[in-house]
């Protein structure tokens, strides 16, 4: 019939611009068209869609030179990079000190829109700055720390102390992560099992006047 004919030739609109204020899918009206026998329109489905959403990059934000440390991040199927040599990355995230400064690391995630990054600052701390009060145990040779490097589980056995003397696990920033008070002046083994993350860490036993360190690697 003319109708169906008339129907049949509906226009066909090129857009060649489109904004809309949020990501969803959306139905286009592209061209009406109107005769005696009735109204037919062109639609085309559109879905918006924007740059991808990053979650914060987690994890500690100094490292020693030639320590590692471990950053994550929630959103998947991104990248990781830093923006010069201080410090190389990993793909995982396994960052590890070079040369002492700072460096930017950042996570990227990409779409069809584009890319979108989260990024930390890192510190690379010198073998100087790290090791300042680090010494072994006079006369105390079975001072030890171990297994070392460890996953988060490990020993610190004190051959001799007094009673009170107190053990901390701190951070290179000078954060307690633990403390444990010892009972008794006999040899003592205590087992930690923390679940902190990875990087060097330092083991001080406070026993009277005496402070001694030996510094620690969690993986």
């Amino acid at each position: 019939s003319l109708c169906r004919v008339h129907m049949e030739n509906t226009r066909m609109l090129i857009l060649s611009s489109l904004t809309l204020s949020d990501t969803a899918k959306r139905t286009i009206s592209a061209d009406t068209v109107t005769n005696i026998c009735s109204t037919a329109t062109a639609t085309l489905a559109v879905t918006v869609s924007t740059l991808p959403s990053v979650d914060a990059i987690t994890g500690i934000d100094s490292v020693c030179e030639g320590d590692t440390i471990a950053l994550s991040d929630a959103t998947p199927g991104g990248s990781w990079s830093a923006d010069n040599s201080n410090a190389t990355v990993g793909a995982t995230g396994t960052i590890t000190g070079v040369i002492a400064g700072t460096t930017t690391i950042s996570y990227s995630v990409t779409n069809a829109c584009g890319t979108n990054a989260a990024t930390l600052l890192v510190t690379i701390r010198s073998h100087v700055v790290c090791n300042v009060g680090i010494k072994p145990l006079p006369s105390s040779p079975d001072f030890r720390v171990y297994p070392n490097p460890s996953s988060g589980s490990f020993t610190v056995e004190i051959p001799e102390t007094v009673n009170g003397s107190v053990i901390t696990i701190d951070d290179v920033l000078g954060k307690t992560i633990e403390t444990r008070v010892i009972e008794g002046t006999n040899a003592q083994k205590t087992v930690f099992t923390l679940n902190i993350a990875a990087g060097t860490y330092f083991v001080s036993v406070h026993a009277g006047n005496r402070i001694f360190r030996a510094k620690l690697v969690i993986w």
